[in-house]
């Protein structure tokens, strides 16, 4: 009988293949929850290994924001930001429970775009299969952020969107599903 091969797992390397897992599931339609677990954990990752070595992304991002909500509502914010994760993560608490009014797919597009160029702080270059995720956030993103500008500071060329706003969504994720399984293909699987 041979042994199970028990490969060593890393943070980063976790890390790298829940955002990489993220993105495929978002190309190929998933629905929004099992994305938005992912994607929870992803962050979990990252505000980890923000508090051992700090990530300058995370650390703009955080204060960014923080400085824009009303004094005295932080606290209010930061249960806001975090209200689907604790939901799901505290089934204990309320078994029955719903949770209503948020917008979970436009949520997700907004987190995995921080993780992934919060990521980039940690592990350059991109990959091309995390790169496909970070194009694929900021054309959900546009009309928030200054995509074309995310790109250049990650090394990317931000004339490649041009090729992907004129087409619909479907067609464009179908685009970016191929790549990204040719990418898949390319490497001989996940590795």
């Amino acid at each position: 009988m041979s042994a199970v091969a028990r490969p060593p797992i890393t943070k980063v390397g976790a890390l790298e293949r829940q955002i990489e897992a993220a993105v495929f599931l978002i190309l190929k339609g998933f629905p929004p929850e099992p994305i938005h677990t992912l994607i929870g954990a992803c962050r979990g990752i990252l505000d980890g290994l923000h508090k051992n070595t700090p990530n300058k992304f995370l650390a703009e991002w955080n204060e960014k924001i923080l400085s824009r909500v009303v004094p005295g509502r932080e606290r209010d914010w930061l249960f806001y930001q975090n209200r689907v994760a604790n939901f799901l993560k505290h089934a204990d608490r309320d078994p029955e429970g719903v949770i209503e009014g948020v917008n979970l797919v436009a949520l997700n597009d907004i987190e995995l775009q921080i993780c992934i160029l919060a990521y980039w702080e940690v592990k350059r270059p991109l990959h091309v299969r995390i790169a496909i995720g970070l194009f694929y956030c900021g054309l959900q993103n546009e009309k928030w952020f200054n995509f074309s500008g995310f790109l250049s500071d990650v090394g990317l060329d931000p004339n490649m969107l041009d090729k992907y706003r004129g087409q619909n969504l479907e067609d464009r994720n179908r685009l970016m599903l191929d790549a990204f399984e040719m990418s898949v293909a390319n490497d001989r699987g996940w590795g």
